[in-house]
């Protein structure tokens, strides 16, 4: 990863010595530019006949993925458009909507096994979907030019089933759509009973369970795929595995399970049993620091990508799997 800028000179891992790290800080970055090596003649010739491409710096990242090809996919809110970072071929593109509708309050992202991007605008209840040359290709939930949703804001995509799993906030519920858009089934009311949701605003699929961070109740809730509540974590107030302002919601190769808290500025790690593990970050702008983070994604590696609003920037960290005589949390 040498793309990387502001990278540590030395390793800054969570937790500390003595014990064993699990987490360790990568870098971060904000454009194409970061970290980046010098152009070729060739292409700074090209850039200098025919125009440079844009290049914008991320003013406040939201959700994350990455696609197929390696490419970083995030949402940047106060931009209204969506950053498509390509370094290993040195390429940039974004997108902002369509020709007869653009972006206002773009949040989450999700890709489909093609590659395809799917884009949540919590303002217009609605889901843009390009494909992955940037092109536009259709609205999910647009009915006669308005949106059907009230705030879809988390999604999620199931390679297995062909759906995706949408959190829409001010409805409090998580609905079941096709590639298509159409609604295949919801579930969720407003309530704080198991599989009632208070301002569910993100959402993660692991296997055969869904991870909704339900907000204003202060918990993650786990579901299976037909809404039956299987497990809950998490609880209003200021200590480890307590929740102020949980944000999103990722989960790792082996199941743990990476909540972001925007009030406490730091991602919580919790086994998938709920149990609280570790928490890395902590308020400020130094690296492994953030300032109002956001979004989380963990792509195949298991590195893990959170949106460090404030600060403008990704923060890349890397989760150290346990060694094969060493036991590791279940």
């Amino acid at each position: 990863m040498d793309w990387l800028s502001a990278r540590p000179s030395q390793a800054q891992v969570w937790p500390s010595a003595p014990d064993t790290p699990r987490i360790r800080y990568e870098g971060s970055f904000r454009k194409l530019d970061d970290g980046a090596k010098r152009a070729s003649f060739w292409h700074r010739l090209l850039n200098v006949m025919v125009g440079a491409p844009p290049n914008y710096s991320m003013v406040r990242p939201f959700g994350i993925s990455t696609d197929p090809q390696g490419r970083i996919i995030v949402v940047d809110t106060e931009q209204r458009m969506v950053h498509v970072l390509d370094y290993a071929r040195h390429r940039y593109l974004h997108l902002a909507g369509n020709s007869k509708e653009r972006f206002v309050s773009p949040i989450g992202v999700a890709l489909d096994e093609h590659g395809d991007i799917f884009v949540t605008d919590s303002y217009l209840g609605k889901i843009f979907a390009f494909r992955p040359n940037g092109k536009f290709w259709r609205l999910l939930g647009d009915v006669r030019g308005e949106g059907m949703f009230k705030r879809p804001t988390g999604l999620a995509y199931d390679s297995q089933r062909h759906v995706f799993y949408l959190t829409d906030t001010l409805r409090d519920k998580i609905f079941v759509l096709d590639p298509e858009g159409r609604v295949l089934r919801s579930f969720g009311e407003r309530g704080t009973e198991p599989g009632h949701f208070n301002y569910p605003v993100a959402i993660a699929l692991y296997y055969d369970s869904l991870y909704v961070v339900d907000a204003m109740n202060f918990r993650v809730q786990v579901l299976d795929l037909k809404g039956t509540p299987l497990t809950q974590f998490g609880m209003p107030g200021d200590g480890s595995g307590s929740f102020a302002k949980p944000k999103s919601v990722a989960l790792d190769s082996e199941g743990h399970v990476y909540v972001v808290d925007s009030l406490f500025e730091v991602v919580q790690v919790f086994d998938r049993n709920g149990r609280f593990l570790l928490a890395f970050g902590g308020t400020g702008t130094g690296p492994g620091q953030f300032e109002l983070p956001t979004g989380i994604y963990i792509d195949p590696a298991d590195r893990v990508y959170v949106s460090d609003s404030f600060n403008s920037r990704v923060q890349v960290f890397q989760y150290l799997k346990a060694a094969p005589d060493e036991p590791g949390e279940q």
